[in-house]
């Protein structure tokens, strides 16, 4: 009895997803039919290029504008005669997958509303990110120690990697919820109380640090701004537990990280750097600033020279006697006369010495 009952239950689950995948074909092959998704791209370009010429758009008007848009397309499928006496379970089928095709086609321009400054925020805060994954251990994210046995949570962690990959906010936000849900029944298999929210936060902490999700920051935007009915019961709880993890790493400079002070935080691995901001410096506004002395230093043989001796060569008794000529210009050369002995004889040494100033 018991076997067919759960024989029965199987065949039911595999008459839905047939009946979901025969839907989704349906409407895709309607939206591929006719126009609706180049129109829709269309208006959402004009609009975005309308609004940058007058100052700018609010991101909720944007959404407000980008779920209409998509209520009109869905409107336009289920108008096909096709969807008659179709059950609720396609009709919300239908929906889902015209949403899917509209996010699918305007998911870069949704998701980086600013450009490339949004892309250059994500990029900073994933770099940040990954230099803190290289130093922390799930101790030192917080994760208390009667839970360290399922670190690193690998489950988990392959949920969590799968998040760029939907395109609509809904489908991120049911990833979000099979990430969260991996960890609290990881963490219930652990003996004693039951896992608490105290329990989960540095765990999901943890897993985000690992993973390091491209983006991040702007799929929490675009949840918040698109998430609309997805958002409720059960997804909204899961949904800000996951924000609030996210939050402190998206801080880069805040010191209330638990990562950064937990107070079993291992202090002898690696620390962390922290970037501390340069102060700044106040502008000079005197016009004319004093002169600034300039100090030379001369060395003291330039500034007192001593004389060099000069050894100038004086012919022999036996030598001829210069010329005239010669003389006079030996004399102008040196400036003296050629020495000669009070005897009248010729001076024994052939040099004598004159001294000249250099």
């Amino acid at each position: 009895m018991w076997i067919k009952k759960c024989t029965i239950k199987l065949i039911r689950e595999e008459w839905q997803n047939c009946a979901r995948a025969a839907a989704a074909a349906r409407v895709l092959e309607q939206l591929e039919r006719g126009n609706a998704l180049r129109r829709l791209a269309r208006h959402h370009h004009a609009h975005n290029n309308h609004a940058l010429l007058n100052g700018g758009e609010l991101m909720d008007e944007k959404a407000k504008r980008l779920m209409a848009s998509i209520r009109v397309i869905t409107a336009e499928v289920k108008a096909d005669p096709s969807w008659e006496g179709a059950t609720q379970t396609l009709l919300e089928c239908a929906e889902l997958t015209v949403e899917r095709a509209a996010f699918a086609r305007l998911y870069l321009h949704v998701l980086f509303p600013n450009g490339d400054g949004d892309i250059a925020r994500d990029q900073v805060l994933s770099e940040h990110m990954r230099r803190l994954a290289a130093c922390t251990s799930a101790l030192r994210a917080g994760v208390a120690p009667r839970h360290l046995w399922a670190a690193p949570y690998p489950h988990a962690q392959t949920q969590l990697r799968h998040l760029p990959v939907y395109r609509t906010p809904r489908d991120k936000v049911l990833c979000i919820m099979r990430c969260v849900s991996s960890i609290m029944s990881v963490l219930a298999l652990t003996d004693g109380s039951a896992p608490s929210a105290d329990d989960l936060t540095p765990v999901l902490v943890y897993v985000i640090l690992k993973v390091n999700p491209p983006s991040l920051l702007s799929t929490i935007e675009l949840v918040n701004a698109l998430g609309g009915s997805a958002l409720s019961g059960e997804a909204l709880y899961w949904w800000t537990q996951f924000c609030a993890a996210a939050s402190p790493t998206g801080t880069p400079y805040s010191k209330a990280t638990p990562i950064l002070n937990h107070p079993t935080a291992n202090l002898n691995r690696a620390p962390i750097p922290i970037l501390t901001p340069i102060p700044k410096l106040k502008p000079n506004l005197n016009l004319n600033p004093a002169p600034i002395p300039i100090r030379t230093h001369i060395p003291k043989h330039l500034l007192n020279p001593t004389p060099t001796p000069i050894l100038i060569p004086i012919p022999t008794a036996n030598a001829p006697p210069p010329s005239p000529s010669r003389r006079s210009e030996r004399s102008l050369a040196t400036g003296t006369a050629a020495p000669q002995d009070p005897g009248g004889r010729a001076n024994p040494c052939n040099c004598t010495k004159v001294t000249q100033n250099i």
